[in-house]
């Protein structure tokens, strides 16, 4: 079976419908690799925020595998939106100012 994500939105959903195939919990999933749940929920909601490693054992928890491939007949993206980096948190006014104090 092949399952396409080209973006990490569409990651998390395959990696959840292939959980709730497998008729596995969070938590199940989660336990046969070493993981957290919390980390398996994350993956499902925001894939981009975690660790390759972490991907690569709830891949191996679901019986998938990583496979690359060249696009096809598919032209380069032409927008960024989808690859636009997620809002951090912003930084306090002290730690700001005490990062500036640093560089002088």
């Amino acid at each position: 079976m092949l399952l396409r994500a080209q973006t990490p939105k569409q990651l998390a959903s395959v990696l959840r419908g292939q959980r709730r195939a497998s008729k596995l919990t969070q938590k199940q999933a989660a336990a046969l690799v070493g993981l957290l749940p919390k980390t398996i929920s994350a993956f499902e909601s925001e894939p981009g925020r975690g660790s390759v490693d972490s991907l690569f054992k709830l891949l191996s928890a679901l019986g998938l595998e990583l496979v690359l491939q060249s696009k096809t007949n598919t032209p380069p993206a032409t927008s960024l939106s989808e690859w636009s980096p997620m809002p951090r948190p912003r930084k306090s006014r002290q730690l700001a100012v005490w990062m500036n104090a640093e560089r002088v």
